[in-house]
């Protein structure tokens, strides 16, 4: 018996310590999924900033305290709250993901960066006061002076750059305790953006006062962001990088990335005849990363981005088409014959270094036109050393449908080349837009006719070009021998090109006619009402962005008085008109009364009639003029 109690005693304390430990670890386990931010959110560790953002929104307006009754509504809100924030900032999710840090100072201390090696002031304060008390101010300047630039740079650089990439520009000030404290940020928003392309510098306001008026700094610290020759103030004083991620977007042109659905697909691929590469995204959320808005940017002038949200109803068709990952990125480029792509990225998130890699590898067409200059500089750049020459083949045409079919040809024959792209390029070239260029090659051709003949030049610099016409017109189809087909035709056409070709390449054979040729003009460039109507939009966003309540009390009474003064001079324009019309009307009526009169007293009239005017002009000059004399002086009398 006594055996039996010891072991049901030990068998009830058994099963006390274990409800005990089961009871602590359901504990641990509620307590680690409510530290969990992904957990509160509802959302998967892969989830992008913007399904972090929907998902935040939904459970705010769920659980605010002023909407919900439930008795947890406050704790769960501050939850929610402190879940999205964590989120949010780059510096600290990764953090999470990485050690399951959620402090904030613990992240900061961790990615705190040693400027040691800049050591600008370390002098008398450190001997007397030592180095920690100042290090913090030394690792904020350092940051910023490593970054400085001045306003020439600005002018030679930034500004160019930013015709292809955003530049961020952090303003401040030596002694500035606002700008020491917003170094940190700074620093994140230079490791979370720098990757995709932007560039970042800082400008010392003491130094640079002429580009602050310049730019419109308000206050420091300020950011702005230069972009296509333009600068946007960032008027929002916390430098998050999502905050500024979403000013970026806002600001970019509009429609950088196309939607494209199943219905559109088509059109959009078959756009290519305005000279540019199709390349289409095709992402599993609804709105496009920051990097491919900023890749689409940079390549703007040679492709065209199209943006296929996937997991849409709407797009079904193009997933099924070209295989895509439902929940993956995916990036397709397209040249003439779009019913496949000549290039192809799916990954996770692709990198920005490997979409500029893969879109400079295709960013033109298999025959591109020569629309510009900048067009020639990059399809037929000038080379010096003779033996590394590189020809352009280029076909002559125009504007019209009706030598579609020489430039199909044309197209083929270089589709079919055997020659590296390095070595030979092919392009056509509108006659009647680049006729100064076409002409300075004219004076040596046998046929004396330009349309649809081939010329074959090599650019020993940017002004002399060295080159020899194709002896007959071989493109044209209405000239085929009747027992020729069309394959044949092709056949000899290409076979005639690249013996020609070939000859050319050797180091030793030379071209036969050297001529100096002009800058072509740009055919993409804007018409002049177009660039004016620019300005004003320009002119109207800036004033816009640096427009203040101070600001709006003052444009009003300035724009007021300028009303005031017009209005007042329209009224005394036409009572002076209705004054004329009726002495006009009394000297008729005279004159029918009276013949006699003579045309002297018509004269003093006149005479008269401008001195009644002038006087009264003059008196109203003179009450204004003692008016304004007294509003002076009556301070002097009180």
């Amino acid at each position: 018996m006594k055996t039996k109690a010891i072991n049901n005693r030990h068998s009830k304390s058994l099963v006390y310590w274990i409800r005990l430990l089961v009871f602590f670890a359901s504990i641990c386990l509620s307590l680690s999924a409510s530290s969990d931010p992904y957990s509160i959110l509802g959302v998967h560790k892969r989830a992008s900033m913007q399904d972090i953002r929907r998902a935040y929104k939904q459970l705010a307006k769920e659980w605010h305290p002023d909407k919900s009754k439930h008795p947890e509504a406050e704790t769960r809100f501050v939850e929610i709250k402190q879940s999205y924030e964590l989120l949010s900032d780059s510096e600290r999710r990764r953090a999470f993901d990485q050690y399951g840090i959620t402090n904030e100072d613990a992240v900061l201390d961790h990615n705190r960066p040693e400027y040691n090696n800049y050591g600008r002031f370390k002098d008398t304060f450190e001997h007397f006061y030592g180095a920690h008390n100042f290090n913090y101010h030394d690792q904020d300047i350092s940051l910023y002076h490593r970054l400085s630039i001045t306003t020439k740079y600005y002018e030679t650089n930034i500004v160019p750059k930013s015709r292809h990439t955003p530049q961020i520009i952090m303003f401040y000030a030596d002694w500035c305790f606002a700008c020491m404290k917003a170094a940190n940020s700074f620093k994140k928003l230079i490791d979370t953006l720098e990757p995709y392309g932007i560039t970042f510098a800082t400008v010392n306001a003491g130094h640079e006062e002429q580009l602050v008026r310049k730019v419109g700094v308000h206050s420091l610290p300020c950011v702005i962001m230069v972009l296509n020759d333009h600068n946007y103030v960032y008027k929002d004083s916390v430098f998050n990088p999502q905050h500024v991620v979403d000013f970026i977007r806002q600001k970019m042109p509009y429609k950088l990335l196309t939607p494209v659905t199943d219905n559109t697909l088509d059109k959009f691929l078959n756009g290519w005849v305005d000279n540019r590469v199709r390349a289409l995204i095709l992402e599993p959320r609804m709105q496009p990363r920051l990097r491919y808005l900023i890749t689409a940017y940079y390549f703007r002038e040679r492709v065209v981005f199209g943006f296929v949200e996937l997991n849409s109803k709407e797009s079904a068709y193009i997933q099924a088409k070209f295989k895509a990952h439902p929940e993956l990125d995916t990036l397709l480029i397209f040249n003439e014959f779009p019913p496949q792509p000549i290039a192809t990225v799916t990954m996770s998130d692709i990198p920005s270094t490997t979409l500029n890699n893969i879109i400079s590898l295709n960013k033109y067409l298999i025959l591109p036109r020569l629309s510009s200059q900048d067009m020639l500089e990059s399809v037929c750049p000038a080379e010096w050393n003779r033996p590394r020459k590189k020809l352009c083949v280029v076909l002559v045409t125009e504007n019209t449908r009706l030598h579609d079919g020489a430039r199909t040809v044309m197209r083929k024959i270089a589709l079919e080349s055997l020659y590296n792209r390095e070595k030979v390029r092919f392009a056509y070239i509108y006659q009647e837009k680049q006729n100064d260029f076409i002409s300075a090659f004219s004076k040596h051709n046998q046929s004396k006719e330009t349309l649809l003949q081939i010329i074959i030049f090599w650019r020993r610099d940017t002004k002399h070009i060295r080159y020899e016409w194709v002896d007959q017109t071989i493109l044209e189809a209405d000239k085929v021998l009747e027992n020729d087909t069309h394959d044949q035709y092709f056949n000899n056409t290409k076979q005639k090109l690249d013996s020609i070709i070939h000859r050319l390449l050797r180091s030793t054979e030379a071209l036969s006619f050297e001529t100096e040729v002009k800058d072509l003009f740009d055919e993409n460039s804007e018409s002049s009402i177009m660039r004016m109507l620019n300005r004003i939009i320009l002119a109207l966003e800036y004033i816009s962005d640096n427009l203040g309540h101070e600001h709006i009390l003052p444009a009003i009474s300035v724009l007021g008085t300028v009303t005031f003064i017009l209005i007042i001079g329209y009224l005394m324009s036409y009572l002076l008109h209705l004054e004329e019309e009726d002495i006009q009307l009394n000297k008729s009526k005279r004159l029918e009364n009276s013949n006699g009169v003579s045309s002297t007293n018509r004269a003093d009239m006149e005479k008269q009639f401008r001195a009644n005017v002038t006087w009264v002009g003059t008196a109203m000059a003179r009450a204004i003029q003692s008016v304004a004399l007294n509003d002076t002086q009556l301070p002097l009398l009180r």
